[in-house]
């Protein structure tokens, strides 16, 4: 069977992890903008069949110049990684060709080497680094 595909809820980050997988640390502020960050998406979440979160992604599209891609890991992301890249990438690939104008940008935080690797996976080029609160990000371009 499958994975299990919904729209997302801001309560599926609760059931995220970190990069060693372990529990994400959420505190009012960063769960407050994670919110946001579903409210102002298009997002879905993944599921495995017996109900464990696979992750959480979606499509920002409120920036004028491009879209936003982001993604949380679940428990399950590492054991279903190449069915949750296919599935997501559709959903990128169906926005994308609705606003083939807009490049996909994702953001990886500084020594994200997984999303990194996920980044290419799906497509995404390294376009360089941009600065933020938490240090540089790498910029990854994806083309429609």
């Amino acid at each position: 069977m499958g994975l299990i595909w919904a729209a997302a809820r801001s309560a599926d980050l609760l059931e995220g992890v970190d990069a060693l997988g372990r529990p994400l640390r959420w505190t009012r502020r960063t769960y407050g903008w994670a919110v946001r960050q579903v409210a102002g998406s298009i997002a879905v979440t993944a599921r495995a069949p017996d109900g464990g979160l696979v992750m959480v992604g979606g499509v920002w599209i409120g920036e004028p110049d491009h879209l936003e891609v982001w993604t949380w890991a679940g428990p399950g992301l590492r054991r279903h990684l190449r069915p949750a890249l296919r599935g997501c990438g559709g959903v990128l690939d169906a926005i994308q060709a609705r606003r083939p104008d807009l490049p996909a940008l994702a953001y990886v935080a500084p020594g994200g080497v997984a999303g990194a690797r996920m980044a290419r996976w799906s497509g995404f080029q390294a376009a360089g680094e941009e600065p933020s609160p938490i240090g540089p990000l790498q910029v990854f371009r994806r083309r429609a």
